[in-house]
């Protein structure tokens, strides 16, 4: 998925280095997709080697910079990817799991992890919550990024009253 992420934003802008990828995708994608320059410049490479990606390189303040550039090719990769049907995806969530064999932890036990979980949730959302002040500051509310923005801080606020009811009644 890595690979169609950086297609998509080389559609949207002419050329981007591994670390410019990652700076965007820190504060969109990163919400609902994994980022790290770790998966960002294999990507990359093999976007490259299958001839999707071309690469240029400069040298800006006594550094030298690799930049990629989308081809006809991943054009059409890309669009060809938009064009098909979604699955639906599976739930993959580590307290998914763990509520699974809650029953062989203690309450105390169980109450601590859904508290902790709890307060990871709304450090998340006051980190999203500053991102839909910088959209609505930018005038990008209602445009498709936003969105996704806005459909990520719903499903935590689902997900945050669930489990907080959930242990309400543990």
């Amino acid at each position: 998925m890595q690979d169609k992420i950086l297609l998509g934003l080389l559609m949207e802008h002419k050329a981007l280095t591994a670390y410019d990828a990652r700076k965007i995708m820190e504060i969109s994608t990163n919400f609902f997709y994994t980022t790290s320059l770790g998966s960002i410049n294999p990507a990359f490479k093999k976007l490259e080697r299958e001839k999707a990606v071309k690469s240029t390189e400069k040298v800006e303040n006594n550094r030298l910079k690799k930049y990629y550039s989308i081809t006809e090719k991943g054009r059409r990769i890309f669009l060809n990817w938009m064009s098909k049907d979604t699955d639906i995806s599976k739930i993959k969530a580590d307290i998914l799991l763990k509520l699974f064999f809650f029953k062989q932890i203690s309450r105390a036990q169980k109450k601590y992890l859904l508290n902790s979980y709890l307060k990871n949730i709304k450090e998340h959302l006051a980190k999203m919550d500053q991102v839909n002040t910088s959209c609505s500051d930018n005038k990008l509310t209602g445009s498709p990024r936003h969105d996704t923005l806005r459909f990520g801080m719903d499903y935590y606020r689902f997900v945050y009253s669930w489990f907080e009811e959930y242990m309400e009644n543990l």
